[in-house]
């Protein structure tokens, strides 16, 4: 699965990974999707399709979220019946580049997700990588 993913984020010049980021996905694959990889990918796929398509204007479809309190940031929701992924990203104001800054398991039951805790988080990354 490891090289599999390295080759399909490849496909995405844009698109800029924190180190945190792969990790906490990494750790995703391994615990919560473990046994759904193939479903995650599909999922996967179309979400990074709507994210360089749609770029600011990601919020548009699916479910994902554009976040109050930090300026291009969004939540990218990445659901089916096995799981429920959600990916915090950033997307420049030119729309030329996406930082991709957490991912997290979100648990079923919490109604909608707060972020409150993330913002924090999204600013120190992002200031990281730029």
């Amino acid at each position: 699965m490891a090289n599999s993913l390295c080759s399909l984020l490849s496909r995405y010049p844009d698109f800029i990974f924190h180190d945190l980021f792969l990790s906490e996905l990494s750790r995703l694959l391994k615990k919560e999707l473990s046994g759904h990889e193939k479903e995650f990918t599909t999922v996967l796929l179309r979400q990074f399709h709507y994210i360089d398509s749609f770029r600011s204007h990601v919020n548009k479809t699916d479910r994902n979220e554009k976040l109050k309190y930090a300026n291009g940031a969004y939540s990218i929701h990445l659901k089916m019946k096995f799981f429920n992924v959600r990916f915090l990203i950033h997307v420049t104001p030119d729309d030329k580049n996406v930082y991709f800054l957490s991912a997290f398991y979100e648990r079923e039951g919490k109604g909608k997700t707060s972020y409150d805790e993330y913002i924090p988080i999204l600013k120190r990354r992002l200031q990281e990588l730029m």
